[in-house]
Formats: C-alpha cells, structure tokens, sequence
C-alpha cells in the first residue's frame, strides 16, 4: 500500500487533498485521503483490497466511512499538531472494533518526531508514508 502522490493540499479549495491512514483492531490497515477544505469526502482503501468512502467535517471534528464489505467506522479528531498539521482521532466500528487515524499533509514528518519511523505498521500491515 501506498500514498497517492497526486494528494496535494490546495488552501481554502474544495479540491484540496491530505492524505488519510488508520489501523483498525489489531491488523487491519486503512490507507486514503480526505478531500475538501473544512469538510469533504474521505477515500481509502483496506489493506484487505476494500473500498471504503465517508464524509468529514472539521466543524464536528468527526469522520465517518463506509467499506464496501460493510464495515462502517467514525473517528473523533481530538488533537493537531501544530508543527505538522496532523489531526490525530480515535474511533470504532459499528462492531466495537478501535480505530486509530491520523491525517494531514505531513504524515511522515508527524510519525518520524513521534515513533522515529516515517511509516504506520499495523500489525503485519504497514505503509511508508513519504
């Protein structure tokens, strides 16, 4: 899996675009971005090959998603990082499993401060996020 590097940030553009990762319970990865300024659309892709979409609004600080094996997920932000302009959420799935995300338009720089590694592994599923 990888980042889409045709996910550029466009300020105050409906088209703008950052990219968007997750780990789901304990080795399901979500790799995607999230588009629009304020609010918009989320694409992403399981580790498992599943399309999944949503919506997300940083008036609310939510994001929810839909895959299409079913699996629904919403995602409260509750911090940014000001150095990296990274928004950092938790969340479940209508099943009770967790969901950690991340998403901004410098995931490597955010990952490298805080785990030394400019890559997210969950489980046996991992993405390089430069």
């Amino acid at each position: 899996m990888h980042l889409d590097e045709s996910c550029v940030v466009v300020e105050g553009s409906e088209t703008s675009c950052v990219h968007a990762v997750a780990c789901i319970g304990d080795d399901l990865l979500l790799v995607g971005q999230v588009i629009g300024w304020d609010q918009g659309v989320l694409q992403g892709e399981l580790s498992s090959g599943t399309t999944c979409t949503g919506v997300w609004s940083n008036i609310d600080n939510l994001a929810n998603f839909t895959c299409e094996d079913g699996m629904t997920g919403i995602v409260t932000y509750t911090f940014k990082d000001s150095e990296t302009n990274v928004a950092v959420g938790a969340g479940q799935t209508i099943v009770g499993l967790p969901i950690n995300a991340w998403s901004g338009a410098d995931l490597a720089a955010y990952f490298a401060q805080t785990t030394g590694e400019a890559e997210l592994t969950c489980g046996a599923q991992s993405v390089t996020l430069n």
